[in-house]
């Protein structure tokens, strides 16, 4: 019987557990140590490149997006609208400067409470990305394996991110 107790109790340490796979930096602008996952490249119908990065006040989201080798224009009015299983929708503001480098980034505050919009790319999946930049939109469809790898890189990024806000 307490072989079995011993083994119950160990289980959890063998068991898979989520991978978060981000480095600790430091930042090249600010000298202050950050967290990033990297770029990370989904092969989806418009290739792309995620990056999740935090430092002690804030955790940011990084796309780049590039459409037949050529990159996207985006501005401080471009918005990203994207769409969870179940037909929700959230649309958000991008937090970058102007820039015709493809760069498209999201910006939430580290607190230790996160947002309910961080909370949401945490617990639901989403299908699509709209980029929208005035009349040009630029929508991208993640097949099942992406949605889970993005839904990962939220979920490790808002676990590990409060640890950044003492430092």
């Amino acid at each position: 019987m307490k072989k079995w107790i011993a083994l119950v109790l160990f289980m959890p340490l063998f068991a898979n557990s989520q991978e978060c796979n981000l480095k600790k930096e430091i930042d090249k602008f600010s000298q202050q140590p950050k967290l990033t996952s990297g770029f990370v490249k989904f092969n989806a119908d418009v290739p792309f490149q995620l990056s999740v990065d935090a430092n002690k006040t804030d955790i940011t989201f990084f796309f780049l997006i590039k459409r037949g080798g050529s990159a996207k224009c985006f501005d401080d009015q471009s918005t990203l609208l994207l769409t969870f299983e179940g037909k929700r929708k959230l649309t958000l503001r991008n937090a970058g400067a102007m820039n015709c480098d493809g760069y498209f980034n999201l910006g939430y505050r580290n607190t230790a409470t996160p947002s309910s919009a961080m909370n949401r790319l945490v617990t639901q999946k989403i299908n699509t990305l709209a980029f929208i930049n005035g009349k040009d939109t630029t929508t991208i469809n993640l097949t099942v394996e992406q949605k889970d790898a993005f839904q990962k890189m939220a979920a490790c990024i808002q676990k590990e991110a409060p640890s950044m806000l003492g430092q």
